[in-house]
């Protein structure tokens, strides 16, 4: 019988799998397996064993052991194999795992799921669908890659999720796939999602907070914009965008004057106020800052690119050559696209 779960090094562990640094200590509880071997792979060749071990005799039904050869970076699957009885049933329970493969998936998959949603997006920008097609595959299994974890474990399945997230769709656009009149711009269409949200959560016993569930892994200025929006729909919101220029004016300020008279930390604290201030500018814009930002620096890359080439070509390379060199370098490549 074959458990899986996962174990990220460099991050804390659940009791069961801890990694030291240089390798994985787990335990493994057993009412009468006589033997319990335990193998970590890496999830991308999960055939392909990184390490394995016969956990020693036990003590107390807990079996104890150690994975050597175990560095940082690599999404590691733990199995562990016990022989199987038919007339007493898996002589291995896998429920009596001293890992929680749902908790720490899920724990561990937020870097791991960052890349493949920024390959969409690049995919995206670049307008490479052949890049798309296979980008999207990447994002997709991912999410099914979790669900699967999660079933494995007993919670719940990829229908599951599917099947929610339809419902809540359903539900929550009345106007769409109900009767409902009225809701006719992009604002009340937010405004109606808001309402029945928080309807759902006291209908649930919830607590109602209008930023609560916000993701913390969000980006931190998408994260921004989708606070203004929350906010914006109840009404808590600058009323002409002329307003968020002049606080950006104001930010610019007191950011100038924490870098000139105060502290590192009130300069840090400043420097936030304005990025904050600056996604909701984008919000009122109808623009998205993130994408905004990435086409910025896609821009900003291409250019430095090109100035590198140019300089190249002269004979010059960017350590060699002088700020003023590199300026001109980037003003001849910036009249000429």
């Amino acid at each position: 019988m074959t458990v899986p779960t996962a174990v990220w090094p460099g991050k804390p562990q659940p009791l069961g799998a801890t990694w030291d640094g240089e390798g994985v200590n787990v335990a493994v509880f057993s009412e009468w397996a006589e033997r319990i071997d335990v193998c970590l792979y890496d999830v991308r060749e999960p055939n392909k064993e990184t390490a394995r071990i016969t956990l020693p005799e036990k003590t107390r039904n807990v079996r104890h052991g150690y994975l050597r050869g175990v560095g940082p970076g690599t999404l590691y699957g733990l199995r562990a194999d016990g022989p199987y009885d038919p007339n007493r049933g898996l002589r291995f329970n896998p429920n009596k795992l001293l890992v929680d493969p749902y908790a720490r998936a899920i724990h561990g998959r937020v870097d791991f799921d960052a890349p493949e949603g920024a390959g969409v997006l690049d995919a995206i920008d670049r307008g490479d669908l052949q890049a798309l097609r296979g980008e999207i595959g990447d994002f997709l299994f991912e999410g099914v890659f979790l669900a699967q974890i999660a079933e494995d474990a007993g919670h719940f399945t990829v229908a599951d999720s599917l099947r929610a997230v339809c419902e809540k769709l359903i539900r929550r656009h009345p106007h769409v796939f109900g009767t409902t009149a009225g809701v006719d711009t992009p604002q009340r269409v937010i405004e109606q999602w808001e309402t029945i949200k928080a309807r759902e959560q006291a209908a649930a016993g919830e607590s109602r907070s209008l930023l609560r569930g916000l993701p913390k892994a969000l980006p931190a200025l998408l994260h921004s914009y989708e606070i203004g929006t929350r906010v914006a729909a109840v009404g808590f919101d600058w009323a002409r965008t002329d307003s968020v220029l002049d606080k950006i004016e104001e930010e610019v300020a007191e950011l100038r004057q924490a870098v000139q008279h105060e502290s590192q930390s009130r300069a840090a604290e400043e420097m936030g106020d304005l990025l904050f201030t600056m996604a909701n500018l984008s919000r009122k814009l109808g623009i998205d800052p993130e994408v905004a930002l990435r086409q910025a620096n896609a821009k900003f890359t291409a250019r430095f690119d090109a100035m590198e080439r140019h300089l190249a070509e002269r004979g010059r390379s960017l350590q060699d050559a002088s700020l003023d060199e590199m300026e001109g370098g980037w003003q001849h490549v910036k009249s000429h696209e």
